[in-house]
């Protein structure tokens, strides 16, 4: 699943592309296209989407509207001319949505998951982590053992298993 962190960073390395790498309008449109595709996975991903889905779905709406359709013959040739151009209307929609992002990463505590990913009932959640073992040195298994318990303390409900593979490793520091 899309995570609003990666939505995120996505739409903050294409805003930044905007203002200083696209002078010409030829390579702004492919520019907003690249906006267009993070404000899709924002919308999808944001962790906020069952908080504000209506402040979402506004920006959203607005967004598709002035930046998608702007350049076409749907919208309005006047408008277009005398107040989208001129004043780079385009990228309205797309700094809001910019701003109520960095607000929610400075306002909400994402260090608690918002939502749980179902699972089918009587179904236990596991995680399997496989971990290559290439010539371990001394107490690799006492650092495991307590790496592990961490791990459970912090997962909350869910099992946790190391599935250690022996990576063709030749030294003696244990048996991998």
């Amino acid at each position: 699943m899309i995570t609003g962190g990666s939505a995120c960073i996505f739409f903050a390395l294409l805003f930044c592309s905007w203002f200083f790498l696209a002078p010409e309008q030829r390579i702004a449109a492919y520019l907003y296209l690249g906006a267009m595709i993070a404000v899709c996975l924002w919308y999808i991903g944001t962790p906020t989407r069952k908080t504000t889905p209506v402040l979402n779905t506004v920006l959203f709406v607005f967004c598709f509207i002035l930046t998608s359709l702007s350049p076409t013959d749907i919208f309005p040739c006047y408008i277009r001319k005398t107040y989208v151009i001129p004043y780079a209307l385009k990228a309205l929609p797309c700094v809001l949505i910019w701003f109520k992002i960095v607000w929610e990463q400075l306002t909400l505590d994402f260090s608690e998951p918002l939502h749980r990913p179902k699972t089918l009932p009587g179904k236990e959640e596991a995680i399997d982590l496989i971990l290559p073992c290439y010539n371990p040195q001394e107490g690799w298994e006492r650092l495991m053992i307590e790496k592990h318990a961490e791990l459970v303390k912090m997962l909350k409900g869910r099992s946790l298993r190391f599935i250690v593979v022996n990576d063709a490793g030749t030294s003696s520091g244990g048996s991998p």
